[in-house]
């Protein structure tokens, strides 16, 4: 009996072997990082080796950025690739970076899983880089490193603080108001 296998392998399937492959991947010491960072989704900050001199970031839409790198990198551009790194609280929802041009990405924030516009190449965890060069730097040949982390939905927690002393504000104008109602049931009853 011949065994059988599935025509198309699921999207979560797919991903997982993706990062095994990348994990499995020779780790090089030292190169260069890219690091992007979301601090809100209009917010996101880009360094080049933790200098953002050389680096620009458009804000383009709600979650949606381009970011031009320094010359000298090349992203090896060779067809469709897009590098994922998962939301840090949604695990269905990720950050894409997808290279356009060899210093070019295009970085969009919490895309459904479904609404992928093709499975990730790779996909990682959100802060972490990624355990395999992306790129190379013309200048020095140094191999290029890439980190995403998103902070951009801390913001909308509230504030513990804030929240305590908005409730304690409340909860003093329910007292206050409370015995007027008191009085006025108590002069209902009278007449």
């Amino acid at each position: 009996m011949k065994a059988s296998t599935p025509r198309h392998l699921p999207l979560s399937l797919a991903m997982v072997a993706n990062t095994i492959l990348a994990i499995q991947s020779v780790i090089a010491d030292g190169g260069h990082e890219i690091s992007l960072t979301e601090n809100s989704d209009t917010s996101l900050s880009a360094t080049y080796d933790g200098s953002s001199l050389e680096v620009s970031v458009f804000n383009t839409g709600t979650d949606r950025w381009t970011v031009l790198l320094p010359a000298s990198v090349d992203l090896n551009v060779v067809g469709p690739l897009l590098y994922a790194w998962l939301e840090p609280d949604t695990p269905t929802e990720l950050n894409l970076v997808e290279p356009n041009t060899p210093a070019e990405i295009f970085v969009s924030s919490d895309i459904p899983l479904i609404d992928a516009p093709f499975p990730p190449t790779y996909t990682f965890l959100n802060g972490a880089e990624s355990p395999f060069a992306l790129g190379v730097d013309t200048g020095d040949g140094g191999p290029i490193f890439m980190t995403f982390t998103d902070n951009g939905d801390s913001g909308t927690v509230p504030e513990t603080g804030a929240t305590g002393w908005l409730m304690s504000l409340g909860l003093a104008a329910l007292f206050l108001v409370r015995p007027l109602f008191g009085r006025r049931r108590a002069e209902v009853r009278a007449d």
